[in-house]
């Protein structure tokens, strides 16, 4: 297979063609009419599906972060009411990078 006719969206991997998943925007996104603004910094608060699609992860994942720990810090404004600051979405980013696959295993064993 002649990879140079893929789109740009696939990678080559171990002889397969693989979608690349979808990195994390670093646009700032704009506020909707009617949507909660972080008073302390003015940026929007991201709903989950918000947060998941800036994440690059589903919902779901995003969820069972919440229920077992390990995700990014959120604001539960009510019962059913959780929101995610986008500051707290890049620290929690940041503090998953890792420089090789071992130190990466680490990260994720915690």
């Amino acid at each position: 297979m002649i990879f140079s006719t893929l789109p740009a969206s696939y990678v080559a991997f171990g002889g397969n063609v693989l979608p690349m998943r979808s990195r994390p925007s670093t646009t700032k996104l704009a506020p909707v009419p009617g949507q909660l603004l972080d008073p302390s910094t003015g940026d929007a608060l991201l709903t989950t599906d918000q947060a998941a699609a800036l994440l690059g992860i589903s919902p779901r994942t995003l969820e069972g972060y919440r229920r077992k720990g390990g995700g990014p810090l959120f604001v539960a404004l009510s019962r059913n009411a959780v929101r995610y600051r986008p500051a707290d979405l890049k620290a929690w980013l940041d503090s998953r990078t890792a420089p090789h696959t071992a130190k990466a295993r680490v990260l994720l064993a915690a």
